[in-house]
This record gives structure tokens, sequence and C-alpha cells, in this order.
């Protein structure tokens, strides 16, 4: 009997040694894979952050990223970049102070990857572009300071809860936010939303996590064993991307299928509706918004655009904007981008040349808030 038992055993250890080696190969594998599927991929940019899922990694100095470009010769290369944060996760390349320099007017810019400035160097985005010009031409008597709030991968709806969690502190006199005309509403209603409580184990239930490369990832499993082994496995983790992908295909489709055929009719007040809680809690506040509507060139020739149509409604409840799509709206388009379509030194160049005409026709409003704040001397 006891013979019998440990031929059972042994075989059972033979089985279990097997697949040890054959998942330890598969692992070795899917780790090669990740590792080579896109070595321009954007790496030690993010932490996690309870708030807004991730935010970016503070004290980052001049730090090399990449992105997809063509050399001189037309020939597929990638560009460099350098970024750098502050200690509060703020891109900047100097120390950007809670506190108030006193006689400096303040203007914080918010917005997505294009904001950020993703793809140039921390001194050519168009914020910091913006600043010099507006600080050249003298348009404010007193000194002046933009914050570049942009946050990739963000839109309206993180906006707000980007700027309660991390830059209402910073007491700006203005708010400029540059957004997309057909962002999605989203599933919270922020004219009644607050912050909830710090918790110091919201990564453990995050969506989110920084894999061993310090890529940000988004869980593929729900539950919190299945995970712990997805983040910590490459082989897990493919295995259970192809489960749900097959589960999600006509879901995707359908997704696809309505992406194409967006229609200006489509931006609905809805789509709105995060941006105007904006506006409103600015407004309690006393700091003027301004909103910068990012060209979309969709294929469709409608008239009017989209953009047209989120400036009427904009318009209609007194919020300032600028559409930027006749801006962009040109067959040398593709001189302004890098290869993923994000603006280059040229785009940005040009969307700060037309950002300071949008901030000096609005000149007053901002002078006389920053006034009523005591940022500028009243006389």
């Amino acid at each position: 009997m006891s013979s019998r038992l440990s031929r059972v055993a042994a075989r059972l250890l033979a089985v279990a040694i097997g697949l040890s080696i054959v998942f330890g190969a598969l692992e070795i594998y899917y780790r090669s894979v990740a590792d080579n599927e896109n070595p321009n991929a954007v790496r030690g940019l993010y932490v996690l952050d309870q708030y807004t899922s991730y935010s970016l990694k503070p004290n980052l100095h001049g730090v090399t990223m990449f992105i997809r470009a063509h050399d001189a010769n037309g020939k597929p290369s990638v560009k460099p970049f350098q970024v750098s944060t502050t200690s509060d996760g703020i891109r900047s390349a100097r120390a950007v102070d809670i506190s108030r320099r006193p006689n400096t007017l303040r203007i914080m810019v918010m917005g997505s990857s294009f904001d950020f400035g993703y793809g140039v160097n921390d001194d050519d985005t168009w914020s910091a572009a913006l600043e010099r010009k507006l600080a050249s031409e003298r348009v404010f008597p007193v000194e002046l300071e933009i914050i570049n709030g942009g946050m990739p991968g963000t839109h309206n709806e993180q906006f707000m809860i980007r700027y309660l969690s991390r830059l209402e502190k910073y007491k700006a006199d203005a708010v400029i936010i540059a957004t997309g005309p057909t962002v999605p509403s989203g599933a919270t209603d922020m004219r009644k939303y607050q912050l909830p409580a710090p918790n110091p184990d919201f990564a453990a239930t995050s969506a989110f996590y920084i894999d061993r490369s310090g890529i940000l990832r988004a869980h593929v499993a729900t539950t919190p064993l299945m995970r712990a082994l997805s983040s910590r496995s490459e082989f897990i983790k493919q295995m259970l991307i192809r489960i749900k992908v097959t589960r999600s295909n006509t879901e995707v489709a359908a997704a696809q299928t309505a992406a194409k055929t967006i229609q200006a009719s489509d931006v609905h007040d809805s789509s709105l509706d995060p941006l105007l809680a904006f506006y409103e809690r600015l407004r309690d506040q006393d700091v003027p918004l301004l909103v910068m509507i990012r060209e979309t060139l969709l294929s469709n020739k409608d008239t009017p655009s989209p953009e047209e149509i989120m400036a009427r409604k904009l318009e209609h409840r007194g919020i300032p904007s600028l559409n930027l799509r006749p801006l962009f709206d040109r067959p040398d388009y593709n001189r302004f981008l890098v290869d993923d379509g994000h603006w280059n030194e040229a785009g940005h160049r040009m969307a700060a040349d037309a950002a300071f005409d949008f901030v000096v026709a609005h000149k007053q409003g901002i002078v006389d808030a920053a006034r009523r704040h005591g940022s500028m001397p009243v006389n």
C-alpha cells in the first residue's frame, strides 16, 4: 500500500514539476513579448492616485521619454523629450510653490495629454509658450505664473476631480481648460460631488497598477486574488485578456462603429455636464473660466462642426470659448503633429499664439478677479 502511495506521489510530483516548467517557460516568453511589444512605452511617469486613478510621478527632473516619429529622411524613428515634475506632481522644470508671491497673477491650465505636452520638452508646451509671450508683451501689470495642470488620459469629469484633489489649493486667479467636443458624460453627478475621505489602502482596489517596468497598467481581473496574480504574472494576465477580449468583441465592434459615425448633433448637453458643474464651482470662487475647444478633425463635413456647436452652447451659458478647429483644419495639418497625433513644437506654438489672443480678449475679467483676490493692487 505504501509503495503504491509512493508511486502516486511520485507521479503527482512529476506532473507538478512538468507544469512548473511549462508555466515557467510561458511566463518567460510572455514577459519577453511584453518587454518588446512597445519599446517606447511610457515608463516611470505615473503613480496611483485615490481620486483620479493615477497622477504624474513627483520629483522627475528632465527624465527622457520617447514618442513615435520620423527622422529627416522620413524613416520611422523615435523622438525623445524630457519631462520634469514638481514635488506635487505638476509638470514644470521649476519649483511651484502652493503659496502665492505678492503681486503675481496665477493662471491654471488644465487638460489632457495635449496640454500636458506629451511629446515635447517642458518649455515647449503651449502653456509655457503662452506664459513667455504674455510676460514679454507685458499684458498684465504684475508678474505672471501659468501652472501646467495637464494630465494625460483625463477628461472633463476628471478635470474637476483633479482640481478639487490637487489643484484648487494653488488658488489660481483664472482657469483655462482645453477639452474636446465629443467627450462622453461621466457617471457621477459633478454638481453634488465631494471628495471621499483619504484611504491609505486605495491601491488594493484601484482599477490600475504600476507594473515591474514602471508602466501604468489596467487590471484585467476583478477579484482580489486574480488581480494580484495577473499584476505579477504576464502569462496569467495574457490568458485573462484573451478571455476578456473574446467576451467583449461584439461590444468593441459596436463601439468602434459608433465612433466612426459621430455626427455634429452628438454634442449633447450631457457631455458638457461636468464642465458646466466645474464652471459653477469656479464662479462661486470668483475664478473666471476660459475653455479652449481642441480640434477633432472628424472625417465628416457636418456644418456646423461639433466644435462650433460646443462653442455656441458654452457662449449661451456665458462661458468664453476658443475653437481651435479653424486653426488646425488645414492641408498641412500633419506638420504640427508627431506620429501618434499629439502636437509637436510647432503645434504647441500655434496653440499658444491663439491662446494669447484669447487671454488678451478676456484680460479685464481676469484682472478684475485678481484684484478681488488680492493678487494685484487695486490701482
